[in-house]
């Protein structure tokens, strides 16, 4: 009987919990704390972003908006597109120069770019009538985008002088991004002015000299001419 009792006393001792409807084990030992439902119930704040991080996205949207951004090759050195030009006009003068150009023959060729501060499309340089192809691709820049009228004379088939105008959309590959999708996207405007032009885009010398070349070529080794119907 003794050892009946000791063994009864050894035991852990069994309560009752009526949520559950099954005996629970009291354990002498020592267990955690129980969390209050209030407590377990509060979410937890978020993590919050640490402060420098914050600081170096803060300055990134910073440098994205003001067209700067952080080049990797470079070690994180900030490159500012230049020419962050937007198209939204045409100036006059672009067109009376054209119909000079087209209906006087005045002039060889045409350079047109978009002016930055005005955001209008604007004559850069006017070629005289003796320049040739290789004056106006002296007179594009390398790094930059631009619009030019060229007037290429050339002979048909039998020997009869002709000329043939070109609307040419200069992209070089130096060019920036941000340079050529705005040209690209002037382009429909500054095409409702310039009329009866054969379109060609160039991003070398070479390119421009073979479009303009072969253009004319194609149409010279034509059996007939337009003007014959």
């Amino acid at each position: 009987q003794l050892l009946r009792a000791d063994a009864a006393l050894a035991q852990p001792k069994r309560t009752f919990d009526r949520s559950h409807s099954k005996p629970v084990e009291d354990n002498d030992e020592t267990s955690p704390p129980a969390v209050p439902r209030d407590a377990a119930n509060k979410r937890l704040p978020k993590s919050s972003t640490p402060k420098r991080a914050r600081e170096t996205m803060s300055q990134h949207v910073a440098k994205l908006e003001d067209g700067t951004e952080n080049h990797l090759k470079t070690g994180g050195e900030q490159i500012t597109y230049a020419n962050k030009a937007t198209a939204g006009s045409v100036d006059p003068r672009c067109k009376e120069v054209f119909t000079q150009l087209k209906i006087r023959r005045k002039h060889r060729y045409v350079v047109y770019k978009i002016d930055p501060e005005t955001e209008a499309v604007v004559v850069e340089t006017i070629g005289e009538r003796d320049a040739d192809l290789d004056a106006l691709l002296r007179a594009l820049p390398d790094a930059d985008s631009r619009y030019a009228i060229f007037d290429h004379a050339y002979e048909t088939y039998d020997g009869r002088p002709a000329n043939k105008l070109f609307f040419l959309s200069w992209f070089p590959s130096n060019a920036t991004p941000y340079s050529k999708m705005a040209y690209t996207h002037a382009k429909e405007h500054v095409r409702e002015v310039f009329t009866g032009v054969f379109d060609i885009m160039a991003r070398t010398t070479d390119e421009a000299k073979s479009l303009v070349t072969g253009e004319a070529e194609s149409e010279s080794d034509q059996e007939f001419d337009d003007d014959d119907f």
